[in-house]
Order: C-alpha cells, then sequence, then structure tokens
C-alpha cells in the first residue's frame, strides 16, 4: 500500500514553529562583496515600505560617507547611537522603541566593548525575539560555513562571522547582484573605497577571479535558500506533489549484484546535474530474512554514501509504492533504478519494477539502468539462510492435525462437512501463529491428506470422486498459505518491534548513564558497558589526550596489538571510521569509531563482534546514537571547563584591575607624606624646629606603618587567592592577641581612645597568632575609619573578648559609634574589593582578610547593629584545639 502521508516530524516541527511565541521576521540583503549595493537596496527598500505606510526606523546604518548612501537615508528616522568608541547601535533604545521596521546594517560588524554583545547579529535575533521585523546585509565570505571555502579560493582569512543558523532561519533572503565588471568599475570610480584601499581591494581580495567564485557562492546559497522554503511550504500545505524547480536525485537500491552499477550512474547523473541525491534501502521481507541479500544490499548502500548520497532504509512490503512515496515526500523528481532482464519464464501480465513506478508517479523521471545480464536466480530468498526448522515444530504440527482428525472422526455424527474443514483451519492456524513457517506448510498437506482420506468418499484413499471436494482443498491450502504468510509476516513485525524496544530501552537507560556522570572518564566507561551489553560483542574505549590514545574502559577481550592500535589511532587522528568492514584497514580485527562532536575528537570506539552483526543497520544506528550522546556531552562538558576557565580568568582579570584601583591611592597617600617629610627634614636640617621635627618623624613612622599593614593585607589577599592561606595553629591567650593588636594601632591612633574590655582568667584559643592579630588590628582600623575624633565619645572604639564555656565559643568584637553598616550591605561587606556607602577611602582589603582568618580558624565574621548606633565586627572563633595539640598550663 502506498504511504502518500507527509513527513511526521516535519509537520510535527511546522506545529511547535506555529505555537512558539510571536517573532519578529527577518530580512537578508546578501551580496557577494562590498560594494553591490545592499545597504542602497534596503535603503530604497525602506523607502517604499515607509511610503505603504509602515512605520520605519534605521537603527544603524554604516554610509562610509559615501553620497549615494547618505542620499538615501535622508528622509528615514535614525535612532541615536551608544557614545562608544566607535559609536554602536542603542539596542535597549530600539527595543523600547519597538519599531515596525528596524534597519541594522552589516550584520557580520563586531560591537565595541562594554556592548551587551560582542556581535552584532547577537543583536539582531534579541530584537527578532522581541517580535521587532528586522531588515539587514551580508556579504557571503562572512557566512561562517564559507569561511574555508572563501580562505582557499581567495586567500584572505575572513574574522567577522556570522552562524549559519542565523541565515537558515532567515524569513526572506534578497540576492543583490552585480556583475563583476560593473562592480570592479565601482571600485576604480571610488563608489566603495578610497584611493588608498581601493589600490589595496584591486591587487588582492577583489580580484575578478575571486569576484566571480563568490558571486556563484552567492547564488548557489541564496537558490539553497529558496529551496528550502519551498520544502517548508510544501510541508506545510501536506502536499504530496513533485516540483521541479531543480532537479533532485533518487537512487532505489537492491539486494542485486547490479545494484552497484546503479548507484555509481546515479552518482554521476546528480554531479552532471550538480543535484543533491538520496539512496533508499526498503527492506522488504527478501532482504530482512535472507543474510546474504541484507549484506548485498547494506554494501550497495554503503557505496552510495561513499559517493555522496544520503542513504536511508525503509521498512516495508511493497517496493514500488515505497518509492513512489518516499520520492514525493521529499521533492525528489529524479528516479533511477535498475532495469534487470528477467530470468526464464514469468507470468505476463506481471509489470515490471520501473513499469510499476512509472504507473504510480507519472510525474517522476525515472532513469532504467540494464544490467549487463539476467537476474541471478540465488535474489530469491535462500531457504538455507533461514531460520533451521526445529524437529519439535514439525511434531507439534503433525500432533495438532492428529487431534483435529481424531475430534473429526470422535465427532463423525455431529459436525457437518463445513464444521470440519473449519476444524481443520483452526489447527494449521494454530500451526501458523506458533510455530516455524515451514512446519505450518507441512500442517497445510497433513490436514488436506487427513481431511480427504479420512472424511470424503470413498473413505480410507485418497481418490475424489466429488469435485467440489477438490475446490475445498485448494481454498484450504490457499487459505493455509495466507494464515501462514500473514503470522510470518507478524512474527517478524514483532520481532523487529521488540528489537526496537530493547534499543530504545537501552538509549534511555545510556541517557540516565550519562547524565549523571562528573567527567570524561565516567562517560567513556559508561560509553563502553553500555555498547558492549547492547551489541554482545567486545568493546574497548580510549581518550584521546595531549595527541596520545589512553585506554579508559575494556569489556570482553581486549583488542591488542600494533596493528589494531594503530587503526585506533587512524580512526581517532582522522575522525573517520576504520578497520573491519571499512575500506580503510579492512583487516584489522575490530571497528573502530571517533568519538567526537563537529571539530572536537574525544577519543574513540573499538568494537569486534562475531560474524556479520555490526552489518545491521539497526544495531549501526544504535552504535552511532549511543556515539553522539556521549560526544555530545564530552562537548558539553568541555564546554563547562572552558567556561569555568574564562570565567576565572575574567574574574582574575576583574581582582588585579580592581587591586590596582584600590590600592594605588592607599599607596599614594602614605608615600607622599613619606616623601613630603622626608624631603622637608632633607632640605631644611636644623632649621626645622626640634618639635615639627619629632612631629615629622613620627609622621613617617605612623605612614610607614600604614603602608606595612596594607602590603601584609595584600600578601594575606595572595596567598587566600593562591589556597594557600593555611593557619599553624598554636595555644595563644585571647587578651594577649588584642592587646598587641591595640598596642600596634595606638601609635596611629591619633590620640583617640581604643578601649579593652576582657575577663581576667586567660580564655585560650587554637590559633595562628599572626593571622588573628592581623584580622583585629584590620578591624580596629576599619573602625577608627569610620569614626570622628569629633564625636561626643572622642572617636572611642571598644574591643572586647567574651566567651561562652557552654556553646564552646570565643568572641572577638570591635564596635564604634560610627554611621553603622546597612542591612543590606552586611551580605556583601566581606567580599574583596566592597566598601560601604560611607566613603572611608580604604582598599576594600581588610575585612575580606578578617573573614578568610575567621573561615580557616573554623568559625566566622559577621557585623551587628550596635544599641545606640555605630557598628560592631565580630570574630566568632571555637575555643579548643584539634586533636595532639598540647594544652598548655595557663596560670591567670
Amino acid at each position: 500500500m502506498s504511504d502518500d502521508r507527509p513527513d511526521p516530524e516535519r509537520l510535527l516541527a511546522a506545529a511547535k514553529a506555529s505555537e512558539a511565541p510571536k517573532r519578529g521576521r527577518l530580512k537578508v540583503f546578501l551580496g557577494a562583496a562590498a560594494g553591490v549595493g545592499k545597504t542602497c537596496s534596503m535603503l530604497d527598500a525602506a523607502h517604499d515600505a515607509q511610503r505603504a505606510g509602515r512605520p520605519v526606523l534605521v537603527g544603524v546604518v554604516e554610509h562610509h560617507e559615501r553620497a549615494e548612501t547618505l542620499r538615501r537615508v535622508a528622509g528615514l528616522t535614525l535612532l541615536p547611537r551608544r557614545p562608544t568608541t566607535p559609536p554602536e547601535m542603542d539596542l535597549d533604545a530600539a527595543l523600547a522603541a519597538r519599531p515596525a521596521l528596524l534597519l541594522v546594517d552589516e550584520l557580520a560588524h563586531t560591537n565595541a566593548p562594554g556592548s551587551r554583545h560582542p556581535k552584532r547579529w547577537q543583536d539582531v535575533m534579541e530584537l527578532r525575539d522581541a517580535g521587532i521585523d528586522v531588515w539587514t546585509t551580508l556579504n557571503i565570505q562572512h557566512i561562517e560555513s564559507m569561511n574555508d571555502v572563501v580562505q582557499r579560493l581567495t586567500g584572505v582569512v575572513v574574522r567577522e562571522t556570522v552562524p549559519d543558523r542565523v541565515i537558515d532561519e532567515a524569513d526572506e533572503i534578497e540576492l543583490v547582484d552585480l556583475p563583476p565588471d560593473e562592480l570592479l568599475e565601482r571600485l576604480r570610480g571610488g563608489k566603495v573605497y578610497g584611493a588608498d584601499a581601493t589600490n589595496r581591494a584591486l591587487a588582492g581580495f577583489f580580484r575578478k577571479g575571486n569576484l566571480l567564485a563568490l558571486r556563484e557562492l552567492a547564488l548557489r546559497r541564496a537558490a539553497a535558500r529558496v529551496g528550502e522554503q519551498v520544502d517548508d511550504w510544501r510541508d506545510a500545505a501536506a502536499t504530496q506533489a513533485v516540483w521541479t524547480a531543480s532537479d533532485r536525485v533518487l537512487v532505489a537500491i537492491g539486494p542485486s549484484p547490479h545494484s552497484a552499477r546503479v548507484v555509481r550512474v546515479a552518482a554521476r547523473l546528480a554531479r552532471a546535474l550538480d543535484a543533491p541525491w538520496r539512496a533508499l534501502l526498503v527492506r522488504t521481507p527478501t532482504v530482512r530474512e535472507d543474510d546474504e541479500a541484507r549484506s548485498r544490499a547494506l554494501a550497495h548502500l554503503r557505496l552510495a554514501e561513499q559517493l555522496g548520497a544520503q542513504g536511508e532504509i525503509v521498512e516495508a512490503e511493497a517496493l514500488p509504492e515505497t518509492i513512489v512515496a518516499y520520492a514525493r515526500r521529499h521533492n525528489l523528481n529524479t528516479v533511477v533504478l535498475g532495469a534487470t532482464q528477467r530470468a526464464g519464464w514469468s507470468w505476463p501480465w506481471r509489470r515490471s519494477l520501473s513499469e510499476e513506478v512509472a504507473r504510480l508517479g507519472p510525474e517522476l523521471v525515472l532513469h532504467g539502468v540494464p544490467s549487463e545480464g539476467p537476474s541471478p536466480a540465488n535474489l530469491r530468498p535462500n531457504p538455507r539462510a533461514q531460520a533451521p526448522l526445529p524437529p519439535r515444530d514439525v511434531a507439534s504440527a503433525l500432533g495438532v492435525v492428529a487431534l483435529a482428525t481424531a475430534l473429526g472422526v470422535v465427532s463423525q455424527g455431529l459436525l457437518s462437512e463445513s464444521d470440519r474443514v473449519m476444524l481443520f483451519l483452526a489447527a494449521v492456524g494454530w500451526a501458523a501463529f506458533g510455530l516455524h513457517r515451514a512446519a505450518a506448510a507441512i500442517a497445510a498437506v497433513a490436514a488436506i491428506t487427513a481431511l480427504n482420506f479420512f472424511f470424503t468418499e470413498p473413505y480410507y484413499t485418497f481418490w475424489v470422486a466429488d469435485s467440489h471436494n477438490l475446490l475445498t482443498f485448494v481454498g484450504v491450502g490457499l487459505i493455509s498459505a495466507a494464515v501462514a504468510n500473514l503470522a510470518g509476516r507478524m512474527r517478524a513485525r514483532a520481532a523487529e518491534a521488540e528489537g526496537r524496544a530493547a534499543e530504545a530501552q537501552a538509549l534511555y537507560t545510556f541517557g540516565r548513564q550519562l547524565a549523571s556522570v562528573s567527567g570524561p572518564d565516567e562517560a567513556l566507561q559508561a560509553l563502553a558497558s553500555r555498547a558492549a551489553d547492547a551489541l554482545s560483542a567486545a568493546v574497548c574505549v580510549w581518550r584521546l589526550q595531549d595527541g596520545e590514545l589512553i585506554l579508559i574502559a575494556a569489556h570482553g577481550a581486549p583488542l591488542v596489538g600494533q596493528a589494531e592500535h594503530a587503526t585506533a589511532w587512524w580512526a581517532a587522528s582522522h575522525g573517520a571510521q576504520a578497520g573491519a568492514g571499512t575500506s580503510t584497514l579492512p583487516n584489522a580485527e575490530g571497528l573502530y569509531l571517533p568519538v567526537q562532536h563537529n571539530a572536537e575528537r574525544f577519543g574513540v570506539l573499538g568494537v569486534r563482534a562475531a560474524g556479520a552483526a555490526l552489518d545491521d543497520p539497526d544495531r549501526q544506528h544504535l552504535l552511532q546514537t549511543m556515539l553522539d550522546q556521549c560526544s555530545l556531552v564530552l562537548a558539553r562538558q568541555r564546554l563547562a571547563e572552558a567556561a569555568a576557565r574564562s570565567s576565572r580568568a575574567a574574574e582574575i582579570e576583574r581582582v588585579r584591575s580592581n587591586l590596582l584601583a584600590s590600592v594605588s591611592h592607599d599607596l599614594r597617600t602614605p608615600l607622599a607624606a613619606i616623601t613630603g617629610s622626608a624631603t622637608t627634614l632633607a632640605e631644611l636640617g636644623d632649621r626645622v624646629p626640634s618639635a615639627r621635627r619629632a612631629e615629622m618623624l613620627g609622621e613617617i613612622a605612623a605612614e610607614a606603618l600604614r603602608l606595612e599593614r596594607l602590603l601584609e593585607n595584600l600578601l594575606h589577599l595572595t596567598r587566600l587567592d593562591a589556597g594557600a592561606l593555611t593557619p599553624r595553629l598554636e595555644w595563644e591567650v585571647a587578651q594577649d592577641l588584642v592587646g598587641v593588636a591595640v598596642g600596634r594601632m595606638r601609635r596611629t591612633s591619633q590620640g583617640r581612645a581604643i578601649l579593652i574590655h576582657a575577663p581576667e582568667e586567660p580564655i585560650m584559643l587554637a590559633a595562628d597568632g599572626r593571622l588573628l592579630e592581623q584580622a583585629l588590628v584590620n578591624l580596629i582600623e576599619n573602625a577608627l575609619r569610620h569614626t570622628s575624633g569629633d564625636s561626643a565619645d572622642g572617636g572611642a572604639v571598644e574591643v572586647a573578648v567574651e566567651v561562652n564555656e557552654a556553646a564552646g565559643r570565643a568572641r572577638l568584637t570591635v564596635s564604634d559609634r560610627g554611621p553603622g553598616v546597612p542591612e543590606a550591605e552586611r551580605a556583601r561587606i566581606f567580599e574583596t574589593f566592597a566598601r560601604g556607602s560611607t566613603p572611608s577611602g580604604g582598599a576594600g582589603l581588610g575585612l575580606a582578610i578578617v573573614r578568610a582568618v575567621a573561615q580557616v580558624h573554623g568559625g566566622e565574621a559577621r557585623v551587628e547593629a550596635r544599641e545606640g548606633g555605630g557598628a560592631r565586627f565580630v570574630l566568632d572563633l571555637p575555643v579548643g584545639g584539634p586533636e595532639g595539640l598540647h594544652t598548655p598550663e595557663v596560670t591567670p
């Protein structure tokens, strides 16, 4: 039966597209090179649209001071550009304006640093997703897939490219074409570049041969896009008519040895027509059941794929109907078939394959390739290739017929003749559905024989006296044959469905396993394990690292030996299959398949299966799907790693920039004070009064200490970034640490009070005294910076030591009466380079060091609002120490 239904996958894709949110339409003015008139054509069309009542907004037009472009821009509303260097399109303003039509010139343009998107095509996609219609311009050399082609043709490497999907998703492409001679004339006339640039262009990119090649590429790309739009329209309209606007070739492949010649003729025809072509293998019962026929057919399909065809396998019973339906579904107007000569006698009314295809598809152009001789007789199903007939099935078939005979004899007077016939048909039907096909045939012959011998006159002879009985026997035979054939097909379909269900389950399990892997080795191990289970084969997998293959997993007998390793290396390095069953190193024991995604290669999978197990296209499809799934996971892992490295590099650069910006002022201020005081003392010498001299020396000492603290913080920050901030724990008295820190800060506190509140009994902490002292110094310095000596309490800072023996915690607090820390800023105040809303001149390092010190001691740092105003910074630390740290005896 012919299947003229449209492709369900395309209909589903079209339905999803219709349900997607409304997007704007994208129109691309495509040209072969600069100067063909893309921008002018876009502006002319924009004026026509505006005259028709459609509001037009110019997002950006790169006029390059050309008079003809500037003249066309006049009369259109311009969107002000962002004040960058160079000025760029204001994307946010365009989104806010929501024009009916927006013009965006030069789709491949690279945006200025600091823009939301690095590329202009990304701006266009955001505008389109927002529902805005966009018109843009593009040269053919800027399409990503054309990059290497353009480089080979012109010798020029194009840096700015646009992904192919942007062009593929365009709603309309308008080709702006200009003959090369006219373009060169425009170029020499100064209408494209200035004088110097023109001379360079004529000597390089704009040679006539280059322009001819680029023009051909542009024409082909535009034609291909139009062809895709035709297919989309046919799918949307659900039409099955073949449109012959362009040639598309289909070659039908079978198990005949002549199919290889048919494939080569189709390849030559496709090249002559410069047309895409497909190879179709219809797996009929003959191909499915005969191993020899299946192997030949698959070899012919591989030959077609090697010659450039897109191969496909379809399960069907009727060959002509399937070929015609496939050609209509894929809009293939030219069909190449083998015209095999008939061997011996055949029914005169039976049509050949080409005649039947011509009858079913009169719109198709048929090319019959005559064979070099008659069709070999061995193309019929080979009984030896089918499953052997089990003796148990023969016994069962004869037994069920014997049972039917016994029932018929016992009920001789109860059953009519038709009832007895139905009884034997039921026996044959049971044999057909439950036993081998040959056993069903034996049951049919036995049933006819028993029916004739026991139940027709004259009884107990094989003589048939009544001609009506002959018709009954013929009817029983035909019905039995039909039932047996139907049962065989149903069993085959059930086996295929069971196999596909098993494959689907294997892929589902494999997908779930891949979703939980954490690294490339785990993914490759999962691939090897599942492939070995699904194929019942020996499987090895290697990871490609630094130009070497590293064995990750092996299931079954490993593939070893220099020849096997060389084959695996060839497959990994060339990104193509090699080994058994291929045309590359076919003497290898295993088949080696690269694990790759696009141009990224991750490793190679080696498979060694018994017999021709890997010739089965279903197994090949299963294996390739597993490879694709694994490769995609590996590509995502590598992309995530690259993104993490990029993020880390960006963070390091941000830290470096912030560090320089934050520290430069803190370094200059004390250095300037030290330099000024030292210069004054050096120049004036003894003329400086002794009191002033002492004051200046004190300032030098204080600023030097300030520099020392800043450098210590920088050193700690560097160690923190490197993960090397590890404490050297010793028993320390908390009161002593506070006293040392306060003593250091009193020398630079400019007479402001720093009060200490601590219990008399010593509080022991297992701590790195140097780090904890630095943290306290940072907290006190921060408090002094945010308080004023003019306040009611004179800007005093209070440092307290508290202990909660029940909780096993000690608290070191630094309190002030400054402006405090707003609640919204408390979560980020301890981050590196974070500064409060109150200006203080700090570098944003001290509190980050405080938090890091608290964390490496197993504690935490936090800030609280102080009752009555101000802030309280808390170091919450554990009391006690790790095992093995000797507890000292301390006398209060």
